[in-house]
């Protein structure tokens, strides 16, 4: 409101004045007005930007959703790259016209320096939209929400040991250019029922831990799938009053799981703890985060990226092209050599955290089971990464298949029988609801020889 009574004062001081800004305007010399058309050019669109950006979506989104969603995510993907590269040509001529000033540079030399810039520039520009077009280099982030977001970015809300939960109380959306569904947290930060430290009498309770497939990202809150599990057992076992709890948040792992369990869930009663596994641990989380060295000696998170250059990195796909072809350099901002070490590191911070969630369970006296979870490409491609197959056989080896089930082969028969884009989304790649169910029907099937008293 602020920006809009601003501008609209400016305008009415210009148009008053309109004759003495001409008269100026005119005498100026013509490397000079351009110059000031393009400062004046740049101003208008960052007021556009800032005017619309927000208060359009606003005043549209009631009217329609997801036109108003995929709107604001392309005019964030397209045009805030542009004024950024608008703002730093602009200084870099002011630099020059100081220079120029300086060493008293003629018309000639101002016309093929700004020249050359403007040519740079609009090139630059040009080659910057058509690459985000083509998406070569878009990060899951900008696919989904429209600008980059870093990795290392970890949000912790509870102001205590860096436990990863939601803001407590709290709606929000989950929403991509696919689908938008709404999210309403109970008073510990999780989108489930609100928790009671006893059971009820003749209660059999499980809390599923996991990442974005436990909370169900993808599909409405009734169709995630502990949702699911909890109507499969009952049908399994009707006599037995199931609580099956999401714990499971977007963007956790086994580790920030475990530490939430350690701090917020260890003293309610459960019978069963799951967890889930997946590639996106090990190869995303794992490699970026770290295992329990993630935290300092304060139990304070101090996870940091690697390069100083990140924001340009997340500004620029034209930069990620030259890093990416020429740098040697991934999405996670690491060469390939630093990657392969750190997902060698990565497997052994997955086998630690599941000794140490077994060793927790045993004293606890609960029953714990991994969950072997497939991402889309594991099953169109039909196998296990090398670092989930080194998963999988020391689970195998140390617990002689007894603390976990491997869901490759149901999602492989499930989606040979009606085709991937049933069970997955298909940008986006997390689960349908029916993705979801078939998770639910999987882990039900194998858990029926299992939840023996």
């Amino acid at each position: 409101i602020a920006l809009f009574v601003i501008s609209l004062g400016s305008l009415f001081i210009v148009f008053r004045n309109r004759k003495s800004i001409q008269e100026f305007f005119g005498n100026l010399p013509s490397h000079k007005k351009r110059g000031l058309t393009a400062l004046g050019v740049s101003i208008i669109m960052y007021i556009l930007y800032t005017l619309f950006g927000d208060v359009l979506v606003e005043w549209t989104y009631p009217f329609n959703p997801t036109l108003t969603q995929w709107m604001y995510i392309k005019f964030i993907y397209y045009l805030k790259p542009v004024l950024w590269i608008f703002v730093v040509f602009i200084m870099i001529a002011a630099c020059l016209f100081l220079i120029g000033r300086k060493r008293k540079w003629n018309t000639q030399v101002y016309k093929r320096s700004f020249g050359f810039l403007m040519s740079f520039a609009f090139s630059w520009i040009l080659l910057e939209l058509s690459l985000r077009t083509l998406g070569l280099f878009a990060s899951y982030a900008e696919i989904r929400f429209g600008e980059y977001s870093s990795p290392y970015d970890i949000v912790i809300y509870d102001g205590g040991r860096s436990v990863f939960v939601l803001k407590a109380d709290t709606h929000y959306v989950h929403k991509s250019p696919e689908f938008s569904f709404d999210r309403y947290t109970n008073s510990m930060g999780f989108v489930d029922r609100e928790f009671s430290t006893e059971k009820p009498l003749g209660c059999r309770r499980i809390l599923c831990f996991g990442d974005s497939f436990t909370e169900g990202d993808g599909a409405p809150v009734d169709s995630a799938y502990p949702v699911l599990l909890e109507h499969a057992l009952h049908a399994i076992d009707s006599s037995t009053l199931w609580e099956v709890w999401n714990v499971g948040l977007c963007g956790s792992d086994p580790i920030f799981n475990y530490i939430t369990y350690e701090e917020l869930l260890r003293t309610f009663e459960a019978d069963f703890i799951i967890q889930t596994i997946s590639e996106n641990d090990i190869r995303d989380d794992f490699v970026i985060r770290g295992g329990m060295n993630r935290y300092n000696s304060e139990g304070e998170l101090t996870i940091e990226s690697p390069v100083w250059w990140e924001a340009i990195y997340a500004n620029s796909h034209v930069v990620r092209l030259f890093l990416h072809y020429l740098g040697g350099y991934d999405y996670t901002l690491m060469t390939k050599k630093t990657r392969q070490k750190r997902l060698a590191q990565a497997v052994g911070h997955t086998q630690s955290i599941i000794d140490q969630w077994q060793n927790t369970c045993i004293i606890d006296n609960r029953k714990l089971l991994f969950v072997l979870l497939p991402m889309k490409e594991n099953v169109f491609n039909e196998s296990w990464s090398n670092e989930m197959t080194s998963i999988k056989d020391y689970l195998s080896t140390q617990y002689n298949d007894t603390l976990h089930i491997d869901l490759l082969p149901d999602y492989k028969e499930y989606c040979h029988r009606d085709g991937l884009s049933v069970y997955y989304w298909p940008q986006d790649g997390h689960h349908t609801s029916r993705g979801y169910l078939m998770m639910a029907e999987s882990i039900a099937k194998h858990l029926s020889t299992r939840l023996q008293p």
